[in-house]
């Protein structure tokens, strides 16, 4: 393991994501953003023997160093391993938000399946999950129970007709999630914060997400920049900190630092490093720049 680059914006780790994010603290990122290698065979990179098991270790870590609140997504090509990834993830108490499928029909179809000869639907697509932590049951609950009120009478502290209404039972339930006046009405009756998640889709964009082809001359599985650009804006702040495993040609770290963002990456091939490295330094005076 070895620091690779760094700027005020970037820094960049050349060894393995195991070992880098073992070192790292807990709770030090904002956001896990990553597009893991499938184990498909695309390079010898991408052929892991024991490959849950292996997965295993860097999503542990990569959920130890997750604040709280924080976003964690990964992406696959098969959804069946895609889903035993997301329920790894899913024992460190994040729940699956979203699945996300990448139409990739306009990218043309894989040759694999123009040789096959077979009849079937050619696969067109990736997909993406989105798992954070349900964070109000829990908060609500311990707000509660440290005042020593029941559950109408907390109703009854915070609601407008000052009634029990069944509220704070559906909250601490998961039957519903608090709206932001609901969260303030509760931290200045109770004079507690609660800790939100951050999401953004002012666009209103659908769990169907379809980006041009991407040039994958750096790198055979590269992303498109406005897909990591999407997941970034939806899930973090300006000023957050995104952390991508494995960082391939640096596409999650540009994305980040285009949206005022700070971003660590982790690569384990040093030809891809480098890669990341000239990218950085020709939009360096890019770096301040958002939107």
């Amino acid at each position: 393991m070895s620091l690779y680059y760094q700027d005020e914006h970037v820094t960049l780790y050349h060894g393995d994501c195991r070992e880098v994010l073992g070192g790292m603290a807990v709770q030090s990122v904002n956001a896990v953003i990553t597009d893991p290698p499938y184990n498909i065979g695309k390079a010898d990179w991408d052929v892991i023997d024991d490959y849950l098991n292996w997965s295993r270790v860097w999503i542990d870590e990569a959920s130890r160093v997750l604040t709280s609140n924080g976003a964690f997504w990964m992406t696959h090509s098969e959804p069946l391993v895609l889903a035993d990834l997301t329920r790894i993830a899913e024992r460190h108490g994040r729940s699956l938000v979203s699945w996300i499928t990448l139409d990739k029909s306009s990218w043309g179809i894989a040759k694999r399946y123009k040789n096959a000869g077979t009849k079937t639907f050619p696969a067109s697509a990736e997909y993406a999950v989105y798992l954070r932590r349900e964070v109000y049951a829990g908060q609500i609950r311990a707000i509660r129970e440290v005042s020593d009120l029941s559950r109408a009478e907390f109703d009854t502290r915070i609601s407008p007709s000052g009634k029990p209404t069944g509220i704070t039972y559906r909250w601490e339930h998961g039957e519903r999630i608090p709206q932001p006046a609901e969260v303030a009405a509760i931290e200045r009756e109770f004079g507690a914060r609660i800790d939100t998640p951050v999401f953004h889709n002012g666009d209103k964009f659908s769990c169907v997400w379809d980006f041009p082809k991407v040039d994958t001359s750096d790198h055979p599985t590269a992303k498109p920049l406005g897909l990591m650009t999407r997941m970034i804006r939806a899930t973090t702040n300006r000023d957050d900190t995104v952390l991508d495993p494995f960082a391939g040609s640096g596409t999650t770290l540009r994305a980040a630092v285009n949206e005022g963002r700070k971003a660590i990456g982790v690569e384990l091939d040093e030809r891809y490093c480098e890669v990341i490295a000239k990218r950085m330094d020709q939009y360096a005076l890019d770096f301040g720049g958002v939107s």
